[in-house]
């Protein structure tokens, strides 16, 4: 899910598919492997909201809260080209100490 409003705020939240719940609905834990599986989702998720500026073909999202906390404070640099109601986001992510990653997002727009 991707949100951008006209006053200049933003949010992203992407998931992974198939991710399994911690919980099974009851309001009850399976504690078995629980460690495992509650890191399993934070590998799963990346979101974030905060600030956005537009450049050209260029947007900037100033980050005000994050599932990371190191992207608390920092500038994310998107490329972003818009066609219809088709948005392509492309980024390279760089995590400390590990190597830079290019991606790419298409977002279709709903209302």
């Amino acid at each position: 899910m991707l949100i951008y409003s006209a006053g200049g705020r933003m949010c992203a939240i992407v998931t992974a598919e198939a991710r399994i719940p911690l919980e099974d609905g009851s309001g009850g834990a399976d504690r078995r492997n629980y460690t495992e599986r509650s890191a399993a989702l934070f590998h799963s998720l990346n979101s974030y909201a905060g600030t956005y500026a537009v450049d050209g073909s260029t947007i900037t999202h100033t980050v005000l809260v994050a599932s990371n906390p190191a992207w608390i404070g920092t500038q994310q640099v998107r490329q972003v080209q818009c066609e219809n109601d088709v948005l392509t986001v492309d980024a390279t992510i760089t995590l400390a100490g590990k190597a830079a990653t290019k991606v790419r997002l298409t977002w279709r727009r709903v209302e």
